[in-house]
């Protein structure tokens, strides 16, 4: 037997199998990673679940041309006697303007300054009118300045106005596959431990990375079929590409940090919330990075808030995610963390993304139908004649957002 001589014996020399390190077999493990990570899978779970019966989600939608009646002129207009001939013009975009008609009355904003009204008398194509001046005293037209439809304007007695139309279109996305599995051996099953059964504390933590990858899904995927080998994998549309890829109709803004002002947010509140969406209540959430989120929050001289007229409302819980809430001149802006948005000093990722979501224009589709139910469900007991025990987690969803003109996407640097 050893001994050990001239000095006390200490907890380092106890034998490791003997100490229980304050452990107790029902103690809880601590986790890094907590339930609440998942706010934008929680907000479109609570508020905007609708279960499709086709892994192909469709919503038919119509924007209202009689809502935005604008074009441009694409040229120069001069007037003689009050006459114009064709006046080249556009939609903004050198694109043809599909509403003009005969008897439209208009108000020109000239780029120089004033305004002049006037009526449409022909139209020779979609891209190119004749007018005659109401005011008496007309402004020259010139390139790009922005014409408005203020109605229409006919004779008395004169023939029925020239019919248009706009067409209902379709937005779609794909339902998604996540798997997520939990592989042990029967032994480890078996086994006690502390901190509780390891196949329980498996299964816990693998459902919450789960939920975690549907919440990056609806983030970031891009809606495709991709051929792999002999298979095709659907992929769903994830909110940020779903803006970044349809950007001439949604609201994307790259401000600075250093020169971002109240009057600059109030201004983006207004080129956004004025897009459409729920006129009603002029509610928006909004996720935001670290760095975003730090940046709201800072109220001092030189913050966003320091010499702002404004209300807000810290760390209300929704669904339990902690909401701050900021009414502006617009709406109120419901403004949540979103911890995927992450990175640090040397690798950014997304800390520096905020991404505005207009709830009313997306749906969550989880698939189910004749019966099935694809939702998220634990699939239990998949091995099958190995000695271990096999479960997984499968969700068959769909992120649909649609009419992009109600979502926003800002860039912070």
């Amino acid at each position: 037997m050893a001994y050990t001589a001239g000095s006390p014996k200490d907890a380092v020399n106890l034998d490791s199998s003997r100490r229980t390190y304050d452990i107790q077999m029902g103690d809880k493990i601590q986790e890094l990673w907590k339930p609440n990570m998942v706010p934008f899978f929680a907000f479109t779970t609570k508020m905007r679940k609708a279960p499709t019966g086709d892994p192909k989600p469709t919503k038919l939608v119509h924007k209202s041309g009689w809502a935005d009646r604008r074009f441009f002129a694409a040229g120069a207009g001069t007037w003689a006697s009050g006459v114009i001939s064709a006046l080249a013009v556009d939609d903004g975009s050198t694109g043809a303007v599909g509403f003009l008609i005969p008897n439209l009355m208009v108000r020109i904003k000239h780029a120089a300054g004033g305004n002049t009204t006037a009526i449409v008398t022909a139209v020779n194509s979609q891209t190119s009118i004749d007018l005659k001046a109401v005011s008496s005293s007309p402004t020259d037209i010139a390139d790009n300045d922005q014409i408005q439809v203020i109605g229409t304007a006919f004779a008395r007695g004169a023939d029925k106005a020239t019919a248009t139309y706009d067409v209902v279109t379709t937005e779609y996305s794909y339902t998604q596959i996540f798997k997520t599995v939990v592989d042990v051996t029967g032994t480890l099953a078996a086994t006690q431990s502390f901190g509780g059964s390891e196949l329980d504390r498996l299964l816990a933590d693998k459902r919450y990375e789960h939920l975690t990858d549907i919440e990056r899904g609806m983030l970031f995927s891009e809606r495709s079929a991709t051929t792999v080998g002999s298979d095709t994998i659907y992929t769903t549309y994830g909110i940020v590409p779903y803006i970044e890829n349809n950007s001439a109709d949604s609201t994307i803004k790259v401000p600075s940090y250093s020169s971002y002002s109240f009057d600059d947010f109030v201004d983006d509140m207004e080129d956004w919330f004025t897009k459409g969406g729920n006129q009603a209540t002029n509610e928006k959430l909004c996720l935001a990075g670290s760095s975003v989120i730090a940046f709201f929050s800072k109220i001092g001289t030189g913050g966003l808030w320091s010499d702002a007229q404004i209300q807000i409302k810290h760390g209300e819980s929704e669904f339990g995610v902690a909401v701050d809430t900021v009414k502006h001149p617009f709406g109120l802006l419901h403004l949540v963390h979103e911890p995927l948005f992450r990175g640090n000093s040397t690798y950014a990722f997304y800390k520096d993304y905020m991404v505005g979501v207009d709830l009313e224009n997306v749906e969550l589709k989880p698939l189910q139908g004749n019966g099935v139910n694809r939702d998220t469900h634990l699939r239990m007991n998949l091995q099958t004649s190995e000695d271990r025990i096999i479960h997984e987690y499968l969700t068959e969803i769909a992120l649909l957002p649609y009419l992009a003109e109600t979502h926003a996407l800002f860039k912070f640097s």
